[in-house]
């Protein structure tokens, strides 16, 4: 079993970045823990080049912070050098009044404060980002439980925020507020920004949500949903691409048919074009039902959580939920909406480890690194919590042996959240790791191309 290495301790410094004393030392390996002693959770990780497009100068990562005197979570983004250390952190609390938001007849927008759940960030041309996620508010005063809308923030190269939106489900009758949520958001080649993620309706469904506006001045340039109609027909987009053709790839999971007959939640594809319209291109793919023993239907409910472009199409990752338990999944699916490979990722550890995939990175190679999560990691006599996965499969979808490693502490909840593969071919993965006593710390680990600790 390969492992990159456990957490037997570690000393909480008042700095903010935690060494651990039992892990590999810097000198050894590229381990950085990032932001101050709170409970946080990584999403998204992306590289920062220098004002050439080539020059690596750092990284950023996307997630939340909770400190402990809060009641909330906040949107965190922290940026980093090359090497790991810190030079820029924010912590945002973007609620304020809700555009359209008047439900206690005032006359004036309501104002909400709720936790954040981070999206995708994207870094924009000069040198800035725009950050997209949800708020979730829970306010018994209102009558509102987990009650969600768009959050979205622009910032400067230094973390320094310059805009913040909030878009509000439009679609509510009377008081009753209907949720509204934002997944990731890209800059398309106009300089206009895209949103996507899930509106509710008045069915109680979600449809796929996807919304166009001017970068600077916030202006809607357009709205759209599309959907199934029924309640239990949730549609969610996660992620989104412009195509060399100047089209929109969406992606997501809904309740459609898959294309080969499976039921249950499917990964589902839909090109639309600048203006939002769909173009024909289209297809819902899922990992094949089967029979048990006693010829009754399994059902795998897929999840997408992540895509990736690659020559010729993309590559989608997920969980795949059958039985109660987890499995994660990788679909391929070309430019022309066809899915030619597809599968469960079992462990090499042992095939009946749970799993959840959260990221996916392309390797110079054309073969995938897919980063995750071991729900329960039990092997042999190993007796572990949670562990950060991380998997790579080759360009049909095959294992590579060896290369699978799993990190974490012993009791903690644990996972690697997202992954970027550098122009060298080095691997970076944003993960968040447990200590335990409500502290969680947002994690920096930068592997080989052959999946060993880098320098």
């Amino acid at each position: 079993m390969k492992k990159l290495f456990y957490i037997a301790a570690f000393a909480l410094l008042s700095s903010c970045q935690i060494e651990d004393d039992n892990a590999p030392k810097p000198e050894e390996s590229f381990i950085k823990y990032l932001g101050v002693i709170a409970d946080q959770e990584a999403k998204d990780i992306e590289p920062v080049y220098a004002a050439d497009g080539v020059t690596l100068d750092g990284f950023v990562i996307f997630g939340t912070q909770k400190q402990a005197d809060s009641l909330d979570s906040d949107f965190y983004i922290v940026r980093t050098d090359e090497l790991g250390n810190i030079v820029d952190e924010v912590t945002i609390d973007p609620n304020n009044a809700v555009e359209g938001l008047d439900l206690d007849g005032n006359d004036q927008d309501d104002i909400l404060t709720g936790n954040e759940i981070a999206g995708q960030i994207e870094m924009l041309p000069g040198g800035g980002f725009v950050a997209i996620g949800s708020t979730s508010v829970t306010d018994q005063s209102k009558d509102l439980t987990d009650f969600r809308f768009i959050s979205l923030v622009i910032l400067d190269a230094e973390l320094n925020v310059l805009r913040e939106f909030n878009a509000f489900n439009e679609n509510a009758t009377g008081t009753v507020p209907l949720n509204l949520e934002g997944n990731d958001i890209t800059m398309l080649s106009d300089g206009s920004l895209l949103i996507v993620g899930a509106i509710e309706t008045l069915a109680g469904d979600t449809d796929y949500y996807y919304r166009k506006l001017d970068a600077g001045s916030g202006a809607v340039a357009f709205t759209k949903t599309l959907g199934l109609s029924g309640a239990d027909n949730d549609d969610v987009l996660v992620r989104a691409f412009e195509t060399d053709e100047q089209t929109i790839a969406l992606f997501g999971y809904s309740e459609r048919i898959g294309n080969e007959g499976q039921i249950g939640t499917n990964v589902g594809y839909v090109e639309v074009n600048q203006n939002g319209n769909p173009t024909g291109g289209s297809g819902n793919y899922g990992i094949p039902d089967t029979l048990d023993g006693s010829n009754v239907l399994r059902v795998f409910n897929d999840v997408l959580t992540d895509v990736v472009q690659k020559p010729g199409g993309y590559m989608a990752v997920g969980t795949a939920t059958v039985d109660a338990s987890n499995f994660a999944f990788f679909i391929d699916i070309d430019f022309d909406g066809i899915s030619r490979r597809k599968g469960r990722l079992l462990s090499e550890f042992d095939p009946t480890l749970t799993t959840k995939a959260f990221g996916v990175s392309a390797t110079r190679t054309n073969d995938f690194v897919v980063v995750g999560q071991y729900t329960n990691f039990r092997v042999g006599l190993e007796q572990r919590g949670e562990e950060a996965m991380f998997q790579r499969i080759n360009q049909v979808g095959e294992k590579v042996e060896g290369f699978e490693s799993n990190y974490g502490l012993g009791d903690g909840n644990d996972n690697a959240a997202d992954v970027i593969t550098l122009a060298d071919g080095k691997i970076v993965v944003a993960t968040t790791i447990d200590f335990g006593g409500g502290i969680r710390m947002i994690g920096l680990i930068k592997l080989n191309d052959t999946g060993e600790l880098d320098r």
